[in-house]
């Protein structure tokens, strides 16, 4: 697991997350992350409602277009997550080797 985990703290990615200035990096990814899931959320909710029984002179054939901005949503949301996780990892990759390192010894 070690090497693995150097290896990610050392990746490209990891690295302009962690030293990019102040708006790219950290905060655009999570900017994206955050712009993702509300689209996923609001869309759902809209198509839920109107299962629900509210607004019913909206027909569902026409709800039927929001779904490719629905799975545009999630795959946004999914990349920014894969991309801050790997920051995570690369942040405390050095500090959890050294936590587990002390207990296995």
């Amino acid at each position: 697991m070690g090497p693995f985990l150097t290896q990610l703290e050392q990746s490209g990615l990891a690295s302009w997350i962690r030293e990019s200035g102040v708006l790219y990096g950290y905060p655009l990814v999570l900017f994206l992350h955050t712009l993702g899931l509300s689209t996923v959320v609001g869309l759902s909710s809209v198509i839920d409602l109107r299962l629900l029984g509210i607004a019913p002179g909206i027909p569902l054939e026409s709800l039927q277009k929001t779904f490719g901005l629905l799975w545009a949503g999630q795959r946004r949301r999914l990349l920014a997550a894969a991309s801050l996780g790997c920051w995570f990892i690369a942040l405390s990759a050095g500090r959890l080797m050294a936590y587990v390192s002390e207990f296995v010894s």
